[in-house]
């Protein structure tokens, strides 16, 4: 079995190598390591190259920057191996982390098989410890029964790559927070999830880092466009309850961006372009959930002030 892993690369001088080692020395040999160089500014692209010489199954695309979106699905559509890994490049894999998957997919040829993280640290991170390891789950299922520990990490499965390529699941580029658009979509359509409880991949939390960065206005914009494109499939689903679910989470999600991006702190800025009552009447499916958005809905600053007084 062969896996493709998916390094999407800009401006990590400083952490590819780190990355790369850690593919080019897996105990599983049978790999292909795609490293997508979006436009990077710095020396990567360079070092990029070098490691073509290093290991010839290392492929280099270089492109204009595109954003890690855009570098993901370049990756994809040059994969050739029957699962895929993303890997994001100041991040890197434990070294029999490929073995291991191979141990789990040989036996059940899932379409999505979900492993744990460990961060720096060295703390584990499992995004759905109530799961039965080596249970196979319908996508759906799995959505469903676990949908209050999982977590938007496309880093965290390896997928099945035809899976992938019949459902059309792509990310969405330009957009932050890309995982959270592309994880339910790909749970929900997946037949068959595995949870093999794999600790294979490392954490590492740069300061200047998306998720870390203190501006969190584009942040916000782009959840409000990444809940329309969610809210949109999920109207395709049959299932009421999956669907229900769903725009349950993507209301949760708007109000969790709100009160972490903290709107009125930009004095100049328009608070008013960054609510959508409209998208929170469509998707508020709980009684908590239609009195927090009936709350937001009368004043979005009062829902700050009583929001922060619960800590949360």
């Amino acid at each position: 079995m062969k896996f493709s892993i998916i390094v999407p690369v800009y401006n990590v001088e400083a952490y590819l190598e780190r990355c790369v080692e850690s593919l080019i020395n897996q105990t599983y040999n049978n790999i292909e390591i795609i490293l997508v160089d979006d436009g990077s500014k710095d020396n990567s692209p360079k070092l990029c190259d070098d490691f073509v010489k290093k290991d010839s199954r290392i492929k280099v695309v270089h492109k204009e920057n595109g954003g890690l979106s855009d570098a993901r699905n370049v990756g994809l559509e040059i994969a050739t191996g029957e699962y895929v890994l993303f890997v994001d490049s100041d991040d890197w894999l434990l070294l029999d982390a490929c073995e291991r998957f191979n141990e789990v997919l040989t036996v059940n040829l899932v379409d999505i098989c979900i492993g744990c993280l460990i961060n720096e640290d060295c703390s584990r991170f499992s995004l759905t410890p109530a799961a039965i390891p080596g249970k196979i789950y319908r996508g759906e299922e799995y959505y469903t029964l676990f949908i209050d520990s999982i977590l938007a990490c496309a880093v965290a499965p390896a997928y099945r790559r035809n899976f992938l390529r019949e459902c059309g699941l792509n990310f969405m580029v330009g957009k932050f927070h890309e995982d959270n658009e592309f994880t339910p979509r790909a749970y929900i359509e997946a037949n068959s999830i595995v949870f093999s409880n794999i600790d294979f991949y490392v954490r590492y939390v740069r300061e200047d880092s998306i998720t870390t960065h203190k501006d969190k206005r584009k942040n916000l914009k782009d959840i409000i466009d990444i809940s329309y494109s969610l809210l949109h499939y999920s109207n395709s689903l049959k299932n009421k309850c999956t669907r229900d679910i769903l725009k349950n989470e993507i209301c949760n999600g708007y109000l969790s961006q709100f009160y972490e991006t903290d709107i009125f702190q930009y004095k100049r800025e328009n608070y008013k372009d960054y609510i959508d009552k409209d998208l929170l009447i469509k998707t508020s499916k709980t009684f908590y959930n239609k009195m927090r958005c009936l709350l937001f809905m009368i004043s979005p600053r009062l829902y700050m002030i009583v929001r922060k007084r619960k800590g949360k």
